[in-house]
């Protein structure tokens, strides 16, 4: 089978300017300034863990980022002695690996065009990295400090078990010698361990403190956009042993018609696929195991096979088409010619007119990835461009990434759609090629500057376990699935472990085969009307006049040939049986038999609405005349109206479940919940009110701040009025400078004035309106330093000493008189 990941090579769409479309995503708002993660911690922290995470993250969401910048210049590890702070010989190797390293980042954030780079290392020193932040600022780089932080010693040990035993470190050695110099090299490090200060010698800095494994968190100075993205994901991850299943719907009438997006039902062949499904879970015993799907139909049905609870999420929902969607790709082609050649130009960064763009369902899908993140067991049952979406991440693909075929060596059900005939990538216009939604990180530059991951530089592909569970052939090398599939070919059901990595298991449960069914002979009394004999074909029994079908009606062929058995044609009793509809209410102590001209009325179940009319005739031949159907009902919402307020976000029409804010307009209060709901019933779930405001004045009086006072003080202050705080000579503010009456009469964060630290330097000379220092200014002069002063020309000392001394780090009184000079001098 061949899986495509993320290929640039299907339809587009027109070039005309697109009315209310979104110009840009939610990566334009990032700076382009190239930043440096920096690593801090001891061994066995889990730093490497923590850079790996943020390199693939980065990477999904289109930031180009790299993360391998440690240890590279070492050629051989004999022992901990050469992490000993005293081994000068290799002091000075490990600072020549640091420099190398930052040369390295140096190449790829200003030549290869890279956004960010990961430098994965101890750092535990603020000598190593004062070395950092020098290289940064001659750079111009941006620096993001993420110190992991651990005191659980089983934590500790059992990093040290699963990783370093098995480091490259140590080739060839037993556990205990390997557990022996490990700690050893560990407590080297712990003599000069240096941690961050957030609230002295590092309190400028940009850092997150990652602390036992996420148990807490200190953020400190967080300088832009990306930065908060980082500590957003970091705070998000949890370290812990978990399976994710990602599982494709059964196979769905569009499927059969060709047709992309929409909400059709599962065909047969797919609701066998979900019974197949609830077998392989059933035989696995997974613990624990939640089921996530999308809201639409074929997921849910796919679902409710399983007989075990499942959640719906609408951001699961396949790639919106906008104007294409339930068509297919050749009416795409002949109805939007330049919209198919559009997208078969840049699949990635193409959004269809009114829809989405697969850079649009990363920035939709991450909230999805942060759950999985921190989730145990998890069955996600999905779309292929969300599937896609997801693997890109598991696998450590970048944002964009062309991957066109994933030889997984198993034969599978292949729902790709072929290319209509005659499509050529050559049939784009140079004048189509600006229809993208490129963000600032991937602009037209990076053609001349081939980014890691690029084309010419492929990312290296994670091994495939062998299949050893296989229930079937495996397919040759020489062999493959045609991306068109004959007719006549069937769904034989087993199951495969098709991809696993990093703990994630795709699940393919199809494979094809040729079928023919044997040619079905007459039945007494009766015979067959057959539109084939091929897979998925139906027969249906019919009886001669005077008889009444018992048994199947209708058989079809599937793979172990005609489902069911004969039926047989009976004198005629004139009975019928209990009005077969799928989905309506079966009410208590209903009849199982009736006779000609009886009526049943036709209930459906909740969430299923009545195609046909209700009441249904038991005929002359035992069967039900015009039996209706119970389909699965959409229900939707139009804006709620709420006098004086506005609706947001109003797109004029709603699904069961979807939620809305209600905003008042100015002068007005809110009266009941702010997020309200679409119910089963089409309508609203409890409306709120917008009300009047209430006038009433606020009022504060002076704030008191010890050791401080207020400016200006007026005794009395009306709601958001702001005054200063200054501190008395002495003391220092700690907090802000400016103080605001809040709404409930409080002043909001007063800040305090704490005593001055005292260093023992005194600060530039003290002025003199009328004199001057005699010595050279300085900005610092230490404690017991004394200033002569001289009077200004035109000024005369009159009286006062004219010197100050530097005691305590605060200077004496200045005590010189000078005064005008006389005419007569």
């Amino acid at each position: 089978m061949h899986l495509k990941v993320m290929d640039n090579s299907n339809d587009s769409k027109k070039a005309e300017p697109r009315v209310n479309e979104k110009k840009c995503s939610w990566a334009s708002y990032m700076t382009n300034s190239p930043t440096v993660i920096v690593l801090i911690g001891l061994p066995a922290r889990g730093k490497t863990y923590i850079s790996k995470k943020l390199t693939r993250y980065l990477n999904w969401i289109g930031v180009p980022t790299k993360g391998v910048y440690r240890r590279e210049a070492v050629q051989s590890y004999k022992s901990y002695d050469f992490f000993r702070h005293d081994n000068e010989e290799a002091m000075k190797i490990r600072k020549q690996c640091a420099i190398v390293a930052l040369q390295d980042v140096k190449s790829y954030l200003n030549e290869e065009g890279g956004q960010i780079a990961v430098f994965d290392a101890t750092n535990t020193t603020r000598e190593r990295r004062n070395l950092i932040l020098n290289f940064a600022k001659e750079n111009a780089y941006k620096v993001f400090f993420v110190e992991s932080l651990c005191d659980d010693p089983e934590v500790i040990a059992a990093n040290i078990l699963d990783v370093k035993v098995s480091s490259p470190d140590y080739p060839e050695r037993d556990r205990e010698s390997v557990m022996e110099d490990f700690l050893k090299r560990i407590e080297c490090y712990k003599v000069t361990y240096q941690p961050l200060d957030p609230d002295d010698h590092d309190k400028d800095l940009s850092f997150i403190q990652v602390i036992n494994v996420g148990q807490r968190f200190l953020v400190n100075r967080v300088q832009d956009y990306i930065q908060s993205k980082i500590v957003y994901y970091l705070m998000n991850i949890h370290v812990q042993k978990h399976s994710i299943y990602l599982c494709r719907h059964g196979e769905s009438q569009h499927n059969l018609q060709g047709c992309i997006g929409g909400d059709s039902e599962l065909s047969s062949r797919g609701k066998e696929f979900s019974k197949a499904l609830r077998g392989f879970l059933e035989t696995q015993k997974i613990p624990d195991l939640k089921v996530w799907t999308s809201q639409l139909r074929r997921t849910i049905q796919t679902a409710e096979e399983l007989g075990v609870p499942y959640e719906q999420w609408k951001i699961l929902n396949e790639i919106d088409a906008g104007i294409c969607e339930e068509m297919t790709y050749e009416k795409i082609k002949e109805t939007y010619p330049d919209e198919y050649s559009l997208r078969d130009q840049d699949k990635y960064h193409y959004r269809y007119p009114g829809g989405e763009s697969y850079q649009d369902l990363v920035q939709r899908l991450e909230p999805v990835i942060m759950e999985l993140e921190r989730q145990g067991n998890v069955l996600v049952i999905c779309h292929q461009a969300v599937m896609r979406c997801l693997l890109a991440y598991f696998l450590d693909k970048s944002a964009g990434c062309k991957v066109d075929m994933f030889d997984l060596k198993v034969e599978a059900v292949n729902t790709h759609r072929n290319r209509p005939l005659g499509s050529s990538r050559q049939e784009v216009p140079p004048t189509l090629l600006r229809r993208n939604s490129f963000t600032p990180l991937s602009s037209q530059d990076q053609i001349k500057r081939p980014r890691l991951f690029s084309v010419g530089n492929p990312p290296r592909l994670a091994s495939v376990p062998a299949l050893s569970t296989t229930q079937f052939p495996e397919a040759q090398e020489s062999e493959e699935l045609s991306e068109s599939q004959t007719p006549g070919v069937h769904l034989q059901f087993s199951l495969n472990m098709a991809l696993v990595w990093y703990n994630v298991l795709m699940l393919v449960f199809a494979h094809f085969v040729e079928k023919k069914c044997n040619a079905l002979g007459d039945i007494e009394n009766g015979h067959y009307n057959r539109n084939g004999q091929s897979f998925g074909d139906k027969a249906t029994a019919v009886c001669n006049e005077g008889y009444v079908l018992r048994g199947e009606r209708v058989r079809m062929c599937t793979e172990k040939g005609w489902n069911g058995t004969d039926p047989i044609c009976e004198v005629s009793k004139i009975i019928c049986s209990a009005p077969a509809v799928a989905n309506r209410l079966i009410k208590p102590g209903e009849r199982t038999q009736y006779a000609p001209q009886d009526t049943v009325s036709i209930v459906c179940s909740e969430g299923f609405e009545l195609i046909g009319l209700p009441d249904v005739a038991c005929g002359p031949d035992g069967q039900w005349q015009g039996l209706p159907e119970c389909r699965f009902k959409v229900i939707t919402c139009s804006d709620p109206t709420v006098a004086h307020g506005r609706i947001t976000p109003g797109s004029g029409v709603y699904k069961h479940k979807d939620t809305v804010d209600v905003v008042c307009n100015d002068g007005f209060d809110l009266s009941g919940p702010a997020k309200v709901t679409c119910g089963p019933d089409g309508q609203w779930q409890a409306l709120p009110e917008c009300h009047p405001k209430k006038i009433s004045v606020i009022t504060c009086s002076d704030p008191t701040v010890a050791h401080g006072r207020i400016t200006p003080g007026s005794g009395v202050y009306k709601h958001k009025d702001t005054v200063g705080v200054v501190c008395n000579d002495g003391f220092d503010l700690s907090g802000p400078a400016k103080v605001t009456c809040g709404p409930d009469g409080q002043w909001q964060a007063l800040p305090e004035c704490r005593p001055k630290k005292i260093s023992g330097k005194c600060g530039p000379a003290p002025s003199h309106p009328h004199a001057f220092p005699r010595d050279p200014m300085r900005k610092e002069y230490p404690s017991g330093a004394r200033l002569r002063y001289k009077c200004s020309v035109g000024y005369v000392r009159t009286g006062g000493s004219s010197s100050v001394q530097c005691l305590k780090g605060r200077w004496t009184k200045l005590q010189l008189q000078c005064g005008s000079m006389p005419d007569d001098f």
